[in-house]
């Protein structure tokens, strides 16, 4: 084998390596970013259950207190229980 056929097949094979290991770190890349949206995906979800029970909690907290009002106005009144 002469210099010139060496020279060219060293240049091919150092040309499929930079194309493997370039697509291996696009796939990488890819799926990092995918795991990453589904995590930010999955705290968004999370804060906005967080927040509904919060208001759903709060709002019996305010139901509970008005009825408690209301009860008390019902038994001042000399009604009976």
């Amino acid at each position: 084998m002469d210099a010139s056929v060496a020279a060219v097949m060293g240049a091919a094979i150092g040309a499929l390596g930079g194309l493997g290991g370039g697509w291996l770190a696009l796939l990488g890349q890819g799926r990092q970013q995918q795991k990453q949206r589904e995590t930010e995906r999955e705290r968004w979800r999370d804060e906005l259950r967080r927040d509904a029970y919060s208001a759903c909690i709060a709002s019996t907290n305010q139901l509970s207190a008005a009825w408690w009002k209301f009860a008390d106005r019902v038994r001042k009144e000399g009604s009976s229980e």
